[in-house]
């Protein structure tokens, strides 16, 4: 009989995003802290959703591709190395790096678990951050986040 690991509200954040019922996965490292971002700040003003009760968070600073966490970056390193959730690197049509997250078998059992930390309002609002934003072309998501969030950015190397 296997245990079921307890994870943190941080750690339960990222694999919420993830459970979005079809295949588990959120494409690329950038839309993944794009999405936390938007959760944390109530969507965009053109389609304004009630940002997360609960004051779980994480810190944001001007990067390189807008809105970035190291904070995040971390957690997902954690969740990985917890196998949690799976971290594949692939390789873009352009030749950049992407790293495409799902959730793992294992943080699939963790979820069912632990999905009260978090309440029904929360879980549907990261619901609707996936539903919203996890398809959008991500040049698409980043001019829209840039349009509404200019302070992040002014380190773009895109802006």
């Amino acid at each position: 009989m296997s245990t079921v690991k307890a994870i943190s509200k941080k750690e339960l954040l990222p694999l919420l995003l993830m459970d979005n019922g079809e295949e588990e996965t959120v494409s690329g490292i950038t839309r993944l802290q794009k999405l936390v971002f938007l959760a944390q700040h109530g969507g965009l003003d053109e389609d304004p959703i009630p940002n997360l009760k609960e004051q779980v968070s994480f810190h944001y600073v001007a990067h390189d591709y807008g809105p970035f966490s190291k904070e995040l970056y971390d957690v997902l390193d954690q969740l990985a190395e917890k196998n949690l959730i799976n971290k594949e690197k692939t390789t873009t049509k352009s030749g950049n790096t992407r790293y495409e997250f799902s959730l793992s078998d294992e943080g699939k059992e963790v979820l069912k678990h632990s999905k009260e930390q978090y309440a029904d309002n929360d879980r549907n609002i990261l619901k609707g951050i996936q539903i919203r934003y996890g398809d959008m072309p991500l040049f698409e998501l980043l001019d829209k986040v840039y349009a509404e969030f200019p302070e992040y950015a002014k380190n773009s190397k895109l802006a």
